[in-house]
């Protein structure tokens, strides 16, 4: 087996073209868009570069095809944060061969060495949360939401029997678009709906980008309490919103208020995956058209929330169960939508878990973040949770 460090584009096509072979014989995988994949390791791109670095390899058999492939990185911004210098990997692919697995991590965690780190996570991606993160290890039937991760059951064993260790699950969640509350949650919801000083309104395409204070000045006081929280800039918010609104629904994006001032939001976008299926992960020309094509004439029959969160001031007040109640109200009978998907929400936040599952939410899919830490001495810890 040779490794081989990613500098040419023949490297880079062998990176993509692996798991279309490993998945063959899925039915529920579905590739990450190559273009968008690209863009993470791509410096113009990737706003993490500017503080941090990244490396990618393949691994090749005797015969020269590739059979493994492996990314590390390091955020300099929160490496240091842990109690021990963390970097992180990511886009792991292998063949079941521990051997060949093992090859693939100890590459990465000689470059994170050298780097300073004294442990990683994974899988993770170098950049945000909300892609490429966790190893899915539990629910494999399911097909994963757009940016989410899927796995073969065997990639487990192979992270496990190196040595890495859960720091955190991730959870995922479904339920029907205009399914009913519980009995407890539609009297909440009642009382919430009832008090002239909240209101839940959905987006008003007309006032697109003056949306962008709003998800900032929430986003920023509800995830203040999270572990490696960084404030968002306005800028950033515009550029999420400004992203998204190819596909955007403005039904399906929801804020709400007290008194005229924001304080939550949910924001659910189409579930594309049907469509990145069928054009195999790749946004060319000719996959842009189809997209299009396919987007307009078989519209999604499923939502998926990218992004939720309420003011700490109004936690805790039953405004999540009039949220979703007022959505299905707004909804009718006949709603555009089948179901609604929750990406993940981590074990490390009790609170988002307990709601979820008091709003009648069903768990469906599990995946993990890993971490290894190199000197063995050092005890492990998992994450710790949001108070």
């Amino acid at each position: 087996m040779k490794v081989i460090e990613i500098s040419k584009t023949s490297h880079i096509k062998s990176f993509h073209q692996l798991p279309f072979s490993l998945y063959k014989d899925s039915q529920a995988w579905i590739p990450h868009v190559y273009q968008e994949v690209e863009d993470v390791f791509a410096p113009t791109k990737n706003p993490f570069f500017k503080h941090g670095t990244a490396k990618r390899w393949i691994v090749l058999d005797a015969k020269g095809s590739c059979i493994g492939r492996i990314a590390a990185f390091v955020n300099k911004k929160r490496a240091f944060d842990e109690f021990q210098p963390t970097g992180g990997i990511g886009f792991f692919e292998s063949q079941n061969n521990q051997a060949l697995a093992n090859l693939l991590f100890n590459t990465a965690k000689n470059w994170l060495e050298e780097q300073g780190m004294k442990a990683m996570d994974g899988p993770i991606n170098f950049g945000e949360r909300n892609k490429y993160w966790g190893l899915l290890i539990d629910g494999y039937e399911h097909p994963p939401n757009y940016g989410n991760n899927y796995h073969l059951p065997y990639y487990k064993d192979l992270f496990e029997s190196y040595g890495f260790k859960i720091y955190f699950k991730q959870y995922c969640f479904k339920r029907e678009a205009i399914a009913p509350l519980p009995e407890k949650y539609e009297r909440i919801a009642a009382s919430v709906l009832r008090n002239p000083n909240y209101a839940f309104k959905p987006m008003n395409a007309k006032r697109f980008y003056a949306y962008a204070e709003e998800f900032q000045e929430v986003y920023n006081q509800a995830w203040q309490t999270h572990d490696n929280f960084k404030p968002m800039r306005l800028e950033q918010a515009r550029k999420a919103l400004k992203t998204m609104k190819p596909i955007l629904d403005p039904r399906a994006v929801w804020f709400a208020y007290f008194k005229g001032k924001p304080v939550g939001f949910l924001i659910f976008l189409p579930d594309i995956n049907p469509i990145i299926k069928k054009i195999n992960g790749n946004m060319n020309l000719w996959g842009k058209l189809r997209f299009l094509i396919e987007f307009k004439l078989n519209k999604p029959k499923n939502l998926w929330a990218v992004v939720f969160g309420f003011h700490p001031e109004h936690q805790k007040k039953g405004l999540e169960a009039g949220l979703f109640q007022e959505i299905k109200n707004h909804f009718g009978k006949n709603p555009p939508y089948e179901e609604i998907f929750i990406s993940w929400i981590g074990s490390f936040n009790p609170k988002m878990l307990h709601i979820n599952r008091s709003l009648g939410s069903k768990h469906y899919q599990t995946l993990a973040t890993y971490r290894h830490i190199f000197d063995p001495s050092i005890p492990f810890k998992p994450c710790p949770s949001i108070d």
